[in-house]
């Protein structure tokens, strides 16, 4: 195979990985990279129209990468979302964190406001900043649960109603998230999806364990 020749199988293989990629920063280097190798192919067979649009449109999307690279960059958590993405989610960085922290809000509740009832639809998955939660079930208390503990999260899970009645002891501060707006989370930072996705299933270990 010639040298020309392989620049330009290496141009299609990275063009038919960029469809199987979800980042956009994986898309990015593999559009550039293909770009790349179309120009040198171009070079080698003296295609000057080749290089010239490839040029053109490697330049394009550095830029683009660029852009993205520096919003990326750009964010800038407050001191709670910092520490809880230390805490929980280290593997993300502040843009893909801020993405899942963004779908939320912090409240606070008292004991008179239920964060979950047992088998009624819940819509909401609430994350502990402060306080600790009683959790019931058949009237009969199950655990409590303070800070960094996950509610609702078998709901999220399953679509299913509540399994138990979790109310806050005596009050307690959330970061709360609506099902809806998490399931497009999928779609904004893959990277973050996965991860608290992950963080979901081990908080339902956890409790499993401790049930039995």
């Amino acid at each position: 195979m010639e040298t020309s020749e392989i620049f330009l199988n290496g141009a299609y293989a990275l063009l038919l990985a960029s469809t199987f990629t979800r980042s956009l920063r994986r898309l990015r280097f593999a559009l550039i990279a293909a770009s790349i190798c179309f120009i040198f192919f171009g070079v080698l067979v003296e295609n000057w129209t080749m290089v010239a649009w490839n040029t053109l449109i490697g330049s394009l999307h550095t830029y683009r990468w660029y852009q993205f690279t520096a919003a990326r960059r750009s964010i800038r958590l407050d001191d709670e979302a910092s520490a809880v993405r230390s805490r929980l989610f280290p593997s993300l960085d502040a843009f893909d964190f801020n993405a899942l922290w963004a779908m939320g809000e912090t409240i606070s509740m008292e004991s008179t406001d239920p964060l979950t009832v047992a088998n009624t639809p819940n819509h909401h998955i609430y994350l502990i900043l402060e306080g600790e939660v009683t959790v019931e079930r058949d009237d009969s208390p199950l655990m409590s649960m303070g800070p960094d503990h996950l509610v609702g999260e078998f709901s999220f899970a399953n679509d299913e109603p509540a399994k138990a009645t979790v109310t806050p002891n005596p009050t307690v501060r959330v970061r709360t998230w609506d099902h809806s707006r998490l399931a497009a989370l999928d779609e904004v930072s893959p990277g973050a999806a996965k991860t608290f996705n992950q963080f979901i299933t081990t908080e339902l270990v956890k409790k499993l364990n401790a049930s039995k």
